[in-house]
């Protein structure tokens, strides 16, 4: 019997992470395809390297960005189902085991039915605001950080593509001045990283280690009213245990749901800006003619060029 449950659980096993890895590749493939078959529209590619700064790098955006979007989209996705899953196994046994819970308030029987995963759902509920007020800064610090590691690859790039250059014009000390300049500011954005999930891990931490008493402490009202018996106890520890845990998912994964979303909105602002219509661009020219009647500049003329460069 042992190795039938062994030999199950261990295909189980691989079948989830061939799942996983089958959704990244899949997930991959279709947001890649997606992204380069809009930068590679007729003259859209130059029109983008003339947007501003979300035209910088956008080998970045379509290789890198692409890659951890899908990465750590399949990675949360499939521990929330999981989560979702431990959740609702444990949670009809938690409230049977505390359905019949009152309390003694000034005198008076209060019923609280299902105590126990009402404070569960108290205790998650203040880990996760208070992971949120911490971390909220690491949104920011990770695009930070994502944009400026682009900087440093595009230099190392454009020296790479360019030695010949250089070397007869003996600029190695300027570009090796230039990426140190770059290099540094990938330091000082990843310092402000540490920083963030230095106070993160205060929140994270410390309830990682209530957790070790909280089911105990929770419980015990029910053990020492007599609705529950010692092994009743253990039983209800074990189930609030569970419960809690899948309750923080947020709380465990908040870094990460940060690193996520700080991708997730450079793919959504690259992909917007490469989608952007020619009706669009020349509806804008049309309201700006009158300006530019001013300057002896023709409307037809800017429609044109507008059209050439930005379609």
């Amino acid at each position: 019997m042992f190795g039938v449950i062994a030999g199950a659980l261990l295909v189980l096993n691989v079948l989830q992470r061939w799942l996983a890895e089958t959704i990244k590749l899949r997930l991959r493939e279709g947001l890649t395809l997606d992204l380069v078959g809009l930068w590679m529209h007729p003259r859209r590619a130059f029109r983008l390297a003339s947007a501003g700064p979300i035209g910088v790098n956008p080998d970045q955006r379509m290789h890198e960005d692409a890659r951890r979007l899908t990465e750590l989209s399949a990675d949360l996705g499939i521990g929330l189902l999981q989560a979702a899953i431990l959740l609702a196994t444990f949670v009809s046994v938690l409230w049977a085991l505390s359905a019949d819970f009152a309390s003694v308030v000034r005198g008076r029987a209060v019923s609280i039915p299902g105590y126990m995963v009402w404070a569960g759902i108290f205790y998650v509920g203040s880990a996760s605001l208070l992971s949120y007020r911490v971390g909220r800064n690491l949104l920011r610090r990770n695009a930070e950080r994502y944009a400026r590691e682009a900087e440093l690859r595009f230099s190392l790039v454009r020296v790479n593509e360019h030695l010949d250059a250089i070397s007869l014009a003996g600029g190695e000390a300027e570009e090796a001045r230039r990426i140190k300049l770059n290099l540094a500011a990938v330091l000082a954005a990843m310092r402000g990283l540490v920083i963030g999930h230095t106070n993160l891990t205060w929140v994270t931490a410390g309830y990682g280690w209530l957790k070790i008493v909280a089911p105990i402490l929770v419980a015990s009202p029910l053990y020492f009213s007599g609705g529950l018996t010692f092994g009743g106890l253990m039983m209800a520890a074990g189930g609030f245990m569970q419960v809690q845990s899948s309750l923080r998912w947020f709380v465990y994964n908040f870094g990460t749901i940060a690193n996520w979303r700080a991708t997730l909105l450079r793919i959504a602002s690259f992909r917007r800006v490469v989608r952007v219509p020619l009706r669009l661009i020349l509806a804008f020219a049309k309201s700006t003619c009158k300006v530019l009647r001013r300057h002896a500049i023709t409307c037809t003329y800017v429609r044109k060029r507008i059209a050439l460069a930005l379609v």
